[in-house]
């Protein structure tokens, strides 16, 4: 599992950073083909929507998703040439998206959610000049962890993303729950002397 997440992060560093586009007012039949369909026809780009799990175990469309354009100019035309267009009998509404991370992350979320608990967490944003024990001691005071393992690149310096695995699934739960809320020990982390916004997500 971890090296399919390496991959998708790798495959998204090639897509240019503010070219994702948040979609709303989706019709809930609108699949993740049709969006995507949508808007290829401005440039090569990736499309998710968002669901939830409901309470008889199926995904359901919330009603949004994100459209990634590997040129950031390409997301611009997109909002340009298709703000108000008709997709599936609904009208959408497009602007930037200000979340961090990849399009796939969306798609592991709704994955974990639905197939089972994790006691593992991704976390991305990480400095390049962070080291894995400073990882550690960062998230240790929320539970008693297995390993911090941060991927390594060619050259040996790690790729800003890297994986927290806990002992129990329920820190690792909780933790995620409190990103969730947003708490600011948690969106801002003091690594290296300055603070930085970091970005996680349970995984499996």
């Amino acid at each position: 599992k971890e090296e399919k997440i390496e991959k998708e992060e790798e495959s998204d560093a090639e897509y240019e950073e503010n070219a994702t586009l948040f979609v709303k007012n989706l019709n809930f039949d609108t699949n993740e083909d049709g969006l995507r369909k949508l808007f290829s026809k401005i440039g090569k780009c990736k499309a998710t929507i968002a669901r939830k799990l409901s309470q008889n175990r199926e995904t359901l469309s919330m009603g949004y998703g994100f459209v990634k354009f590997k040129k950031s100019w390409d997301a611009k035309e997109a909002i340009k040439s298709l703000q108000g267009c008709e997709l599936d009998g609904h009208c959408l509404e497009i602007k930037f998206s200000n979340r961090t991370g990849s399009i796939d992350s969306v798609k592991r979320k709704t994955s974990t959610t639905t197939k089972q608990k994790s006691s593992k967490i991704l976390v991305r944003n990480i400095p390049f000049e962070a080291k894995a024990k400073e990882i550690e001691e960062l998230f240790k005071v929320f539970g008693e962890l297995k390993y911090v393992r941060l991927p390594k690149k060619i050259d040996g310096a790690h790729r800003g993303f890297g994986f927290v695995d806990f002992v129990t699934q329920s820190d690792a739960e909780c933790l995620g729950i409190l990103f969730m809320l947003s708490l600011p020990c948690l969106t801002i982390a003091k690594l290296i002397n300055r603070l930085v916004p970091l970005s996680i997500e349970l995984t499996d």
